[in-house]
């Protein structure tokens, strides 16, 4: 067997032979899932156990250590901005303005809302504080933390192993002496396994030409590469046409434009939205814009910001 269940095997350096390295590019592949498992279960604990977490955030920088058998792991937490979801954001602003219609067509009265002829019409001001919300929600700051550990023993004069391993996927997450020393081992192994992935791939699509390519490496193996590119809208683009985004210094959303009190109708109407005024409480004149207008706005932005990214994929298949 050339992969065995819950055990990572090291590999040598690809020496370009696709046939004699097709077995460590298995090995290769299995180690990589399972070190991503089962170093990522253990983490999680490791993260648990500062008591920090996206609701319960660190005050400062906070270092907490553990010690577990040979390894002692120093975890530091900092309150920080993750990657913000931008695309969540665009879902959530779609689902809002769809929100709408379907109160309406159930006859229900939304405050800030009109109808007029075949439109329906958001007090700009009203959606830009909808909208703002949404934002926040993804840009809300979490807790980060840095895990590093240090070996002791004879765990720190130990070289990458042949191979680790490890018990059984409900255990991984347990802090205990053989996971904490299993955790190092697969951080020793991974880059050579990582190394060893890449090298056979790049070689099995070597003067590759066309989208798919069928490579023989055994006599009953080979694998099929295919080179594709992915596509899809550059979502932070989209969210930060519509609104002011608080770490962006490209200027104002054109949502923000309408729904200022101090622009001038003109500069208004000038954007890409359906808009009409209509006179307030106050005497003043309040910018109301078509939510069916702000639908297509948003698939125009998704569909004029492509983003595209190439990938190579390559599976095995067996030859008969």
């Amino acid at each position: 067997m050339v992969t065995i269940d819950n055990v990572v095997q090291n590999v040598p350096e690809f020496n370009r032979d696709l046939s004699r390295g097709e077995k460590n590019y298995q090995r290769a592949q299995q180690g990589l899932e399972l070190v991503k498992a089962r170093m990522g279960a253990l983490e999680d604990t490791l993260k648990s156990e500062t008591g920090y977490n996206d609701v319960d955030l660190p005050p400062e920088v906070m270092v907490t250590t553990l010690e577990v058998g040979d390894v002692a792991f120093r975890i530091t937490s900092h309150k920080g901005k993750k990657r913000p979801q931008y695309k969540t954001a665009v879902t959530e602003m779609e689902n809002y303005l769809a929100g709408i219609a379907t109160m309406l067509g159930e006859g229900r009265t939304i405050t800030g809302v009109v109808k007029q002829g075949r439109g329906t019409y958001v007090k700009a001001a009203a959606l830009l504080d909808q909208f703002d919300i949404i934002v926040a929600g993804v840009m809300r700051p979490g807790v980060v933390h840095k895990i590093a550990y240090e070996a002791k023993g004879e765990l720190a004069d130990e070289l990458a192993v042949d191979e680790v391993e490890l018990p059984q996927e409900r255990y991984a997450g347990n802090l205990n002496p053989d996971n904490a020393a299993n955790y190092v081992r697969m951080d020793r192994i991974q880059p050579n396994l990582a190394a060893f992935k890449k090298a056979y791939e790049k070689e099995l699509a070597k003067m590759q030409k066309k989208p798919e390519q069928t490579t023989q490496v055994k006599a009953n193996t080979a694998y099929t590469t295919t080179k594709s590119t992915a596509s899809g809208p550059d979502w932070a683009y989209v969210v930060k046409t519509l609104v002011t985004v608080p770490t962006d210094k490209n200027g104002a959303g054109e949502l923000n434009v309408l729904a200022d009190p101090e622009g001038t109708k003109t500069s208004k109407r000038e954007l890409p939205y359906q808009v009409i005024f209509r006179e307030s409480r106050g005497g003043e004149e309040e910018a109301y814009v078509s939510i069916q207008s702000v639908y297509k706005r948003i698939q125009c932005l998704k569909e004029e910001s492509e983003i595209k990214a190439r990938r190579l994929k390559a599976e095995s298949k067996e030859v008969v």
